[in-house]
């Protein structure tokens, strides 16, 4: 199994806070499978701003390397083994969504009062 290679710098798991791991994970398979891993089990994988932009980068270089991508698998990190999952995907993550649009807000509004 090789990582899937996203175009621009992968970001490094020594780079993430501390209790925080990568939220979406991807794996090429020589057969032609690209596996996306939900990996946000205590959030029941709701996907938050970082892992929209994940899959987002990861999907568009699935489409430029068509040629060695023929098919895509998403599933949850908990299930695996057999292990039965508490969640595929919440959904959006309201708290990551509202953090960027109030820090967006709050740059509008500096930039009005400029």
């Amino acid at each position: 199994l090789a990582a899937f290679e996203l175009p621009g710098k992968p970001r490094s798991l020594a780079n993430l806070p501390d209790g925080e791991e990568e939220c979406v994970l991807a794996t090429h398979h020589p057969n032609g499978l690209l596996e996306i891993c939900l990996n946000s089990p205590r959030k029941l994988n709701a996907l938050g701003v970082e892992a929209n932009l994940m899959l987002l980068r990861i999907l568009r270089a699935a489409v430029l390397e068509s040629d060695r991508v023929a098919a895509v698998f998403v599933r949850s990190a908990d299930a695996t083994d057999g292990a039965e999952s508490r969640a595929f995907c919440a959904g959006g993550d309201i708290k990551s969504l509202l953090g960027m649009l109030t820090a967006l807000d709050s740059r509008e509004e500096k930039e009005e009062l400029s």
